[in-house]
């Protein structure tokens, strides 16, 4: 544990080295977790669009890092029993190096099932593995569960796993044009995700922001793109600083389009509003209104 957080630290120096203000801010949390350092008034505007999970690791980021790590191993051609166990390896160390938050510490363990499953000629079912990781983080602390961050982690998830295709369906299943496509396909998961967590955001943060529908499909593709192009630069900050420097620059100017797209979607009018702190009636309301929502949709499809 002491050699991960003295790595950490050398990784928090790289950006720090190689890139000024805001966005070496905005970079440590999308990287390495860590928002420490984030102005309270910019951290406002991702909480009002709804990007705020942007700056914890997550879903995305554990999964960008088993992808690149498998990839590798895949073109110096090692066997599946080294590249799978030694790429979850990884991604363990990843998932601690960054906090071990619920969200980081619920796709590690989905990631690593996953991996392990495909290790072993079964069939992966996304949902045995989301359950076998609440299941792991409520055996070390139960008290997460009563946390908004197990709650909108897994909320999320849950709601993009079951809504997403349903409403992506609704509409209309043309795949001609790839751009229309993937701003479907964006909208009917972001949609699916926000109405999963309106109670859980009504409830601990007294606020409701429509705009996130819109505001995460630009974001989240900038942030992959960051993700991606940021495991190059801490690894070339580390061991080929000449390259640091030009990776340096393009991922700060990243980061820069980043701030400033979510800075527009927070002055858009009505995108979000106040609210009192939901009573549990109306939680349970909500949630069974949504189900409903749910079932008339696969009613839909079986029509």
């Amino acid at each position: 544990m002491k050699g991960i957080f003295k790595f950490k630290r050398k990784l928090l120096a790289v950006i720090k080295e190689y890139i000024p203000g805001e966005e070496a801010d905005v970079l440590r949390g999308i990287l390495l977790g860590d928002k420490s350092l984030i102005e309270k008034n910019l951290n406002d505007k991702f909480i009002k669009t709804g990007t705020i999970h942007i700056l914890v690791v997550s879903g995305l980021n554990v999964g960008l890092i088993a992808s690149i790590f498998i990839l590798i191993f895949n073109v110096l051609r090692l066997p599946r029993y080294i590249t799978y166990p030694f790429a979850s390896l990884l991604v363990a160390v990843y998932a601690v190096l960054t906090g071990l938050n619920p969200p980081v510490a619920r796709a590690a363990i989905v990631t690593i099932s996953v991996l392990i499953g495909i290790l072993l000629s079964r069939k992966v079912d996304i949902l045995n593995c989301l359950g076998l990781s609440g299941i792991i983080i409520l055996l070390k602390n139960p008290q997460a569960l009563f946390g908004p961050s197990f709650q909108l982690s897994f909320c999320t998830i849950l709601s993009i796993i079951i809504l997403s295709p349903k409403i992506e369906r609704l509409f209309g299943s043309n795949k001609t044009n790839r751009f229309l496509f993937y701003i479907k396909q964006s909208v009917a998961v972001s949609l699916a995700a926000w109405l999963g967590i309106i109670p859980i955001i009504a409830y601990n943060f007294n606020i409701i922001s429509p705009v996130c529908i819109f505001a995460n499909i630009p974001v989240v593709f900038i942030v992959f793109v960051i993700t991606a192009a940021g495991m190059a630069f801490l690894a070339a900050g580390l061991f080929m600083p000449f390259i640091a420097g030009i990776l340096g620059n393009s991922i700060e100017f990243l980061t820069y389009i980043l701030i400033k797209t979510v800075v527009l979607f927070s002055k858009i009018p009505f995108g979000f509003f106040w609210v009192h702190r939901w009573s549990a009636l109306e939680i349970v309301s909500f949630y069974v209104v949504l189900t409903i929502f749910g079932i008339s949709l696969y009613k839909k499809e079986f029509r």
